[in-house]
């Protein structure tokens, strides 16, 4: 059980916590960067898209990581 617990515990995180985090990020890339592609493809379609998720997700890891600096 440890190896499920070591790392989100280290990021100040119980394991539900971690998996929802780390869930959300994953989605959140796929879902971006999959409009990526399409724009590469069809440059009129998701002309933002791509940016829009790059700049949700540095917004969440930053609050991210100045929750867990606060919280040491």
């Amino acid at each position: 059980m440890k190896l499920f617990t070591k790392h989100p515990h280290n990021m100040g995180e119980t394991y539900s916590e971690h998996f929802l985090f780390a869930l959300s990020a994953g989605i959140h890339l796929l879902i971006g960067g999959s409009a990526c592609i399409i724009h590469a493809v069809f440059p009129f379609l998701f002309e933002t898209t791509g940016s829009y998720f790059a700049k949700k997700m540095i917004s969440s890891t930053t609050k991210r990581q100045q929750n867990q600096q606060n919280m040491r």
